[in-house]
């Protein structure tokens, strides 16, 4: 038999025999209390500096984010969760360890909120996933960001139109007439 409390997620398994069912075996008196994990309030990228930070991320080069992670202790004692594995990737999910925090023990109702910078190697495109995992596997948190290299995007517009265009045709036909002709007659 199991019991949960909802307030701190401890389990504690007790061994129960039933009446009336001869030859079942009784389980083993086990005592183990599950660690509650904390409740996660938000976890977002956010974009660090101003566009002078940015403006490798626009042609695809090293993009730079921060993570903000707020974690609560929603039950009614204190709640002791260790560390936390950030990691961050292409791949859901994620493989590249990003931050190991040591969260430490959080008070009941008590909020702890942490700032990780995190780099995007270059090129940068596409979409990237952050999960925040608990030392037992569990998965705490997962979001992402999505990236463009609209620099390069604008670039490539700019040089299809430029070819595109009749304006270097016009400029060389026009240096081939002038040079056929001979001056002063």
């Amino acid at each position: 038999m199991q019991a949960t409390d909802l307030t701190t997620a401890a389990r504690v398994t007790r061994p129960f025999a039933p009446t009336g069912l001869p030859g079942l075996p009784t389980a083993p008196a086990v005592v183990a209390a599950m660690p509650g994990a904390p409740e996660v309030v938000s976890a977002r990228l956010t974009d660090p500096g101003g566009w002078r930070d940015h403006w490798p991320a626009w042609f695809g080069g090293p993009a730079h984010r921060t993570l903000e992670l707020t974690l609560r202790n929603p039950g009614a004692v204190p709640l002791a969760t260790g560390s936390v594995a950030v990691t961050l990737g292409r791949d859901d999910p994620p493989t590249t360890l990003v931050a190991t925090l040591d969260v430490g023990t959080l008070a009941p109702g008590e909020e702890c909120t942490f700032h990780i910078p995190a780099t995007l190697g270059a090129p940068t495109y596409g979409t990237y996933h952050v999960q925040g995992e608990l030392a037992d596997g569990t998965r705490v948190f997962i979001t992402g960001t999505r990236t463009v290299p609209w620099g390069l995007v604008v670039l490539a517009a700019l040089l299809l139109c430029w070819l595109v265009s009749p304006l270097p045709r016009v400029r060389r036909r026009r240096r081939t007439v002038t040079n056929a002709v001979p001056r002063g007659q």
